[in-house]
């Protein structure tokens, strides 16, 4: 009968044991499951941030007044009179974090992108073209400039940005990556 209950003591022993680790096992799956789900939230979030700087940069309204302060925009073609104002879709790289501001605190990134200036005949002018047998490739005439743009952005504790030391230099062609349309006319 001692050898019987051993037996039974140790059997149950390796249940308890096995047991445990299975429970182990468990809870540490969980642990890295909810690790890596806080990772990709923080990732998403970080990319989010990074976005909305990028996005605050490219307004017309922030980048308008460096960019004519630097004598960096390019020519308006006068027999051209629309500008339409274009910048190059985000991409992940446009943005980058620098680190904590020292002015402010909070987050700051480095922003590049490109800027495209289209110079268009002005609604009237075209349909005035066309009326008077204007040939094609003049009524659709148009003429592209690009910039490449650099700026620092820093957020502000009110969730607000700020954009500063704002650089512009000429592209040599208009890139070939989707832009997206800032302002109509000007």
């Amino acid at each position: 009968m001692g050898r019987a209950v051993g037996v039974l003591i140790v059997t149950l022993l390796a249940f308890v044991a096995a047991g445990v680790w299975g429970i182990f096992i468990v809870d540490y799956q969980q642990n890295k499951q909810a690790a890596h789900e806080l990772a990709v939230r923080q990732a998403a979030a970080l990319e989010a941030e990074a976005y909305s700087a990028w996005h605050y940069a490219t307004r017309y309204e922030t980048f308008w007044i460096p960019l004519t302060n630097s004598s960096e925009e390019p020519k308006h073609a006068v027999s051209l009179g629309n500008r339409t104002f274009w910048v190059k879709a985000f991409q992940r790289d446009d943005s980058k974090l620098l680190g904590r501001s020292a002015k402010y605190g909070n987050e700051a990134y480095s922003v590049r992108t490109i800027l495209g200036f289209n110079d268009t005949l002005s609604k009237a002018m075209f349909e005035y073209a066309l009326l008077n047998g204007a040939p094609t490739n003049v009524a659709y005439a148009s003429e592209w400039h690009s910039l490449s743009m650099e700026c620092r952005v820093e957020k502000l504790d009110s969730s607000e940005w700020t954009a500063s030391e704002c650089h512009f230099s000429p592209v040599a062609s208009k890139p070939d990556f989707p832009f997206e349309l800032v302002k109509g006319q000007n």
